[in-house]
């Protein structure tokens, strides 16, 4: 049996791991932050329904939870999320309280890229009718 102190170090290293991984993904971020926006950008405005869950993401709610608040179907929630968060990296799921998965914003990619605010920019413009900008660098 591991003793406390062997227990302490190997949550140590891994938090440390972790840490290096987070940085690595901002400077990512950081470089690329115009093409990601970019993408995003056109991803939101194909398909809002990824800007209307991305908004409902609080990091308490789980995938009954999204469905009920946005009246859409369970399996296209479950695809938006993987979509969400395997090919954009935006999303992160955890264990919740009531022991199922719960989602929220990528903190990494929400503070690099402020993707809040750009996602309801996005869907007022989609709302007002208002086609894609190209984004300047």
């Amino acid at each position: 049996m591991a003793t406390d102190d062997e227990i302490q170090n190997a949550l140590l290293a891994i938090y440390s791991r972790l840490d290096v991984i987070e940085g690595k993904v901002t400077v990512i971020a950081r470089a690329d932050r115009e093409k990601l926006l970019d993408e995003l950008e056109k991803v939101v405005k194909k398909d809002p329904i990824i800007g209307r869950i991305y908004l409902a993401l609080d990091g308490r709610k789980n995938q009954d939870d999204i469905v009920a608040d946005l009246s859409s179907s369970k399996p296209a929630v479950s695809r938006w999320l993987a979509k969400m968060s395997r090919e954009h990296g935006v999303v992160e799921a955890a264990k919740g309280q009531r022991g199922s998965n719960v989602y929220r914003h990528n903190p990494q990619m929400e503070e690099v890229l402020h993707l809040s605010a750009k996602v309801e920019k996005w869907l007022r413009e989609i709302d007002k009718g208002e086609a894609p900008r190209a984004r300047s660098a």
